[in-house]
């Protein structure tokens, strides 16, 4: 079919009255795809045969997409009085001034929970990756979820989350045009749109409070819960328009419309702020990130992504610019981060470059079974146990004598048992930390320090020297300190093989019944303390319990008897 066959069909197409609008779009798609450009390649133009009954005005209702542009077909038709036309006469009529065929667009990014309610239906349904969204459909971000939605000439929308829009015109004319028509309820929208020739706006957005043209540019549109619309231009130029009033809003400018009133003037954006204390790997979470002062920002629109676009958000916050971004409750890996300033307008400014940071808590520390938290030894030698982590391969374990580890004791990092034990230690605090070690070497956080101490027996205390009546011996020793007992020990051997008595008491001294037999003795004494933990004994003292008679050398007896004999 080419040719006058072809523009007989059209004709006869166009001029049934009782056909239903399927074969309308059927007709202007064969239109687009083949036929317009190839008869009438310089105009692209299409031919209308009247019928009977035919007004300009009523065709212009039926088959114009602004059905006031008939004074264009009009003038085409070079027609000297517009209410004139008669059956037969043929008219031609541009393709752009034709209502356009709807075109589809398709999910080619989706992040977290987005529902669409579809025309065919009327409820909300979860959206999917690759699903096709059609003229009439609205879209609905949840919290720290977005969507993109691209169409195959390119064009292609972006919704920010806890947003509300709908698509409420995706139509294509002549095969080249496209016209889109969004409606923002709520939220945020970013629009990528190609350049195309010509002078129409292809691409509107519709808030409660203004419409935003472009015809080949890239902005975003804001609404807030009170319906002021906030536009800023990225990329060419935006028309804003509200109340009959109309604003040219050119690339690095922004602009507020609040609802009821004309557009304000378009102001500066801002520069975006750049991290301060940015880390390139996080071993533990929270984690916090603070910016530098930007001149004019009452506020910092932070987003972290998976994506060096910032399309996959995780954590999306605004924060003031002497707070902090709070990152938490995120798995290891690769994030990127970006951050732009807001004025006193709540326009937000370009985007920084983007950061990129590692995330890897993983392997974890392990828990500590043993020692436990200031726990006090009398060992010298500790033990030391904790459990096993899933991913931890090995373990490296440090002993210090102080809490900065620059005085080190032991530094093992070929641990392969969740246990060690210590040789003898000094009396003194020690400190101490463990960390997971994986498979590729990756070393993870260090545990909190642990701290013990091994606490040096009681001070022997030293004897004083017994005082011995005729009955009694009471003998004491240096008071150690509050809660001491003492251990007392007295023997007849300097060695204590054998003691003649051993015991414990709670003050620091003892008395006792005088020993019948004569001779020397020893005395020791030892501290125990609050706990139980005895001292060693202290250095021993001696005395001797005398016989009653006087002593008379051996001698001088014999020397007595020899002379009492003689």
């Amino acid at each position: 079919m080419h040719g006058d066959t072809m523009g007989k069909f059209y004709r006869e197409t166009l001029s049934c009255s009782g056909r239903k609008p399927l074969h309308l779009f059927f007709f202007l798609a064969l239109i687009i795809l083949s036929v317009a450009t190839t008869v009438y390649a310089s105009g692209e133009f299409i031919e209308l045969t009247i019928k009977k009954g035919d007004t300009l005005s009523h065709i212009s209702e039926k088959y114009l997409e602004d059905p006031h542009n008939w004074h264009e077909v009009a003038q085409k038709n070079h027609l000297k009085n517009p209410d004139k036309i008669y059956p037969g006469q043929t008219l031609i009529i541009p393709v752009y001034l034709l209502r356009g065929l709807p075109i589809n667009g398709k999910v080619t990014f989706i992040n977290g929970d987005v529902a669409i309610l579809r025309t065919e239906n009327g409820t909300w349904e979860p959206l999917n990756l690759d699903d096709v969204v059609k003229e009439g459909a609205s879209l609905r971000t949840a919290e720290n979820s977005t969507v993109e939605i691209t169409f195959a000439s390119g064009d292609s929308f972006f919704l920010r989350p806890n947003s509300i829009v709908g698509l409420t015109k995706a139509r294509r004319k002549s095969g080249i045009s496209r016209f889109f028509d969004l409606f923002i309820h709520v939220g945020r929208a970013i629009s990528k749109i190609k350049s195309t020739m010509g002078h129409e706006n292809r691409y509107r957005i519709h808030t409660p409070s203004a419409v935003a043209a472009a015809r080949g540019t890239e902005y975003r549109v804001t609404v807030d819960r009170e319906e002021a619309t906030r536009s800023e231009v990225l990329a060419g130029k935006v028309g804003v328009e509200a109340l009959g009033s109309s604003v040219e809003v050119n690339k690095g400018e922004g602009i507020l419309v609040k609802k009821g009133k004309k557009p304000a003037p378009p102001r500066r954006l801002l520069m975006p702020p750049q991290p301060r204390d940015l880390q390139p790997l996080y071993k533990s979470l929270p984690a916090s990130v603070s910016f530098n002062r930007i001149d004019g920002a009452l506020h910092y629109h932070v987003i972290l992504s998976t994506d060096d676009k910032g399309k996959s958000t995780v954590i999306d916050k605004i924060i003031e610019p002497i707070g902090t971004f709070m990152i938490s409750g995120l798995e290891d890996g690769k994030y990127y981060l970006q951050s732009r300033s807001i004025d006193e307008s709540g326009l937000e400014g370009s985007s920084s470059e983007v950061y990129a940071l590692q995330l890897r808590a993983n392997p974890l520390p392990p828990f500590i079974q043993e020692p436990a938290p200031g726990e006090e030894f009398r060992d010298r030698s500790i033990n030391f146990r904790w459990l096993r982590v899933s991913d931890g391969a090995r373990y490296h374990f440090q002993l210090a004598e102080d809490v900065n580890f620059s005085t080190i004791i032991y530094d093992k990092n070929e641990l392969t048992y969740t246990a060690f034990k210590t040789g003898k230690l000094d009396y003194k605090e020690y400190f101490f930390r463990i960390r997971s070690i994986a498979s590729d070497g990756f070393a993870g956080k260090w545990s909190d320090t642990g701290n013990f101490s091994i606490i040096p027996p009681p001070a022997s205390p030293s004897v004083d020297i017994p005082a011995i009546d005729e009955n009694k011996i009471h003998i004491r020793w240096q008071d150690i300190g509050p809660g001491i007992r003492y251990h007392f020990q007295m023997s007849r051997y300097g060695d204590f093989r054998e003691t003649v008595l051993d015991t414990k008491v709670d003050t620091p001294q003892i008395t006792f019944d005088k020993p019948e037999k004569y001779g020397s003795y020893f005395v020791r004494t030892s501290a125990i303390d609050s706990e139980g933990y005895e001292g060693a004994f202290g250095a021993s003292q001696a005395f001797d319990i005398k016989s009653p008679y006087p002593y008379v050398p051996v001698g001088a007896i014999l020397i007595y008897i020899i002379v009492l004999v003689l």
